[in-house]
């Protein structure tokens, strides 16, 4: 078993430096689904069942995993999933790296997943968004007055997102819109 610590530091240090070697320039905002391929991911749509807005499978003889997001789901929603589950391939490529025995073959992204209770939930939830909304453009977008709605989206996520994350970075903004 590998000795990598699990914390919300290292979930958005993993997210930088994956946005460093594999979106490099290329602007806002961050597309995980192209990160994802360029990593061995695949990315699929589909109807999934109730409550579960994405899974990330594993298969057999070390096949490339999938990521399965909700075809009915909003497209922030939908991106923030595929983030979510990136941070799960990202976390177990660090906890096995020799691609040994996982603790699950599939994680899925439901209720549980925004509890915070759960570390590898929390690290998944932290390197999403960091991924989508990494610190510096949020903290270069907030000190250029953007409300939240237009931060939003320029990050490509829900306002919900945003100031959630305005909040985890303990940001206020002047003016909120909405």
């Amino acid at each position: 078993m590998s000795s990598y610590i699990i914390s919300r530091a290292s979930a958005e240090e993993e997210a930088r430096n994956l946005i460093n070697s594999e979106w490099a320039d290329r602007g806002l905002p961050i597309n995980p689904t192209y990160i994802a391929k360029q990593v061995g991911v695949s990315v699929f749509e589909l109807d999934l069942p109730p409550k579960v807005e994405a899974i990330l499978k594993y298969y057999q003889g070390g096949s490339t995993p999938a990521i399965f997001i909700d075809s009915r789901t909003a497209l922030t929603r939908n991106r923030f999933s595929v983030a979510h589950e990136l941070g799960h391939f990202v976390l177990n490529s660090r906890l096995h790296p020799d691609g040994g025995v996982l603790e699950t073959d599939t994680y899925y992204r439901d209720g549980n997943s925004q509890m915070g209770v759960d570390p590898v939930e929390v690290f998944a939830n932290q390197f999403a968004a960091e991924l989508l909304m990494p610190s510096k453009f949020v903290r270069l977008l907030a000190e250029q007055n953007k409300s939240d709605l237009v931060m939003a989206a320029d990050f490509g996520v829900s306002v919900e997102a945003l100031r959630n994350r305005l909040n985890t970075l303990n940001i206020k903004l002047e003016t909120l819109a909405g």
